[in-house]
């Protein structure tokens, strides 16, 4: 079995397990809105951390998404010690996704120091460097395992996830440190804005009159291992992963490898459809992928599973969505916490009539496994299945 443990998480619903449930129960995000981030000060709304996070005494690691990660290790730093004085630095391992690693700062640093008058600008190599967010934990704690980042875009967390389960599965480590971070800055906001899938209101997935993403950011770590580490450790059963090339940035409409990727994740975990008690969609708010998602849903599960997409209160967290997603997994599965929901016109739910979308408040898991969901650029597809 592999589990994860000391799994910690800041977004913009929360610090904490209490924080984060009290928002999922009350239906209740926290967006900004802004005109700093889009071209000609446009204002939209975004999920934005507010909380003072600590500095990085190091002025190269020195950015918000490794500030977001030092929040997070900074509570859960006696477990990660106690982890290298049991295994040895050289099992521990360190498997990070993101999308935009430090290229907020970047963005900052350009604002700050370009010279107008003779067009100069220092060369600031941490816009290539995708790697600082891993190297920046193992150097905190003097790790010599395997370390490494993945950027799938939104499918970066999950797909580190699933690296850190293949590198305990071999035997190449013990332990690794798994996380997922994504911060907002204004290319991957202008970015999503030019392709035409950012909302410049709250996002509103499975609407009828959705009108895109609602970008966020957040930080989740965990320790995986098959060593039960924690009382409140999360079974990670299985995962499903598969890449269809369908498109740059639109999925495969059918949903049909979204189907592959859910049908692997079961086939691994030895379970079947009838088994899952819930499941975190993708769920973006963008019409394209919620038609996508509602039909692989439909053609698998039909309306046999609870349904819905948490996104509407954090927004798209994009390399952090699977890690993220995972976190709230253990809140359902271990706090007690009851299943994010969303309030839907009748014409909503007629749309999606065939599947089973959660518009209550105060509906719980049943059965308790959950799936999640997570697409990317490129047609990248992932399911993660959770106990």
């Amino acid at each position: 079995m592999i589990y994860l443990n000391n799994f910690v998480c800041i977004s913009s619903i929360g610090t904490t397990v209490d924080e984060h449930i009290k928002s999922i129960s009350t239906n209740t995000n926290h967006f900004s809105a802004t005109s700093k981030l889009l071209p000609q000060g446009m204002e939209a709304f975004f999920g934005i951390i507010h909380e003072e996070l600590p500095e990085i005494s190091e002025k190269y690691y020195d950015c918000r998404t490794n500030r977001l990660i030092e929040y997070c290790l900074n509570n859960i730093e006696e477990e990660i010690k106690k982890c290298v004085s049991i295994y040895g630095k050289n099992r521990i391992g360190v498997v990070v996704g993101t999308s935009t690693g430090a290229i907020y700062d970047v963005e900052n640093n350009v604002r700050e120091n370009y010279k107008v008058e003779d067009e100069t600008l220092d060369f600031d190599q941490r816009v290539y460097d995708i790697g600082l967010n891993s190297s920046y934990i193992k150097e905190k704690y003097n790790l010599e395992g395997p370390c490494y980042t993945i950027a799938t875009a939104c499918t970066s967390s999950a797909r580190a996830l699933i690296s850190a389960k293949n590198l305990v599965d071999c035997g190449l480590c013990d332990v690794v440190i798994v996380a997922g971070v994504d911060s907002i800055s204004t290319v991957s906001a202008s970015g999503f804005y030019a392709l035409g899938a950012l909302s410049d209101k709250p996002c509103t997935p499975f609407a009828k009159d959705r009108t895109g993403i609602t970008i966020g950011e957040a930080c989740g770590i965990t320790l995986l291992s098959k060593d039960k580490l924690d009382n409140e450790a999360l079974s990670f059963l299985g995962f499903g992963a598969s890449t269809d090339g369908h498109h740059v940035s639109a999925p495969e409409p059918s949903g049909v490898f979204a189907v592959q990727a859910m049908e692997d994740a079961l086939r691994m975990a030895n379970l079947s459809i009838d088994d899952i008690g819930y499941l975190n969609a993708h769920g973006t708010g963008t019409v394209l992928n919620d038609d996508m998602e509602y039909n692989a849903i439909k053609s698998l599960f039909g309306n046999k599973v609870k349904v819905s997409s948490s996104k509407h209160l954090s927004g798209h967290t994009l390399g952090a969505a699977g890690i993220f997603e995972a976190y709230i997994s253990k809140l359902i599965l271990k706090h007690n916490c009851p299943l994010p929901y969303d309030v839907y016109d009748e014409s909503d739910l007629e749309q999606y009539k065939d599947i089973s979308l959660v518009v209550n408040k105060n509906e719980f898991i049943e059965k308790n496994i959950v799936m999640t969901n997570n697409f990317a650029f490129g047609g990248n597809n992932t399911s993660l299945i959770f106990a």
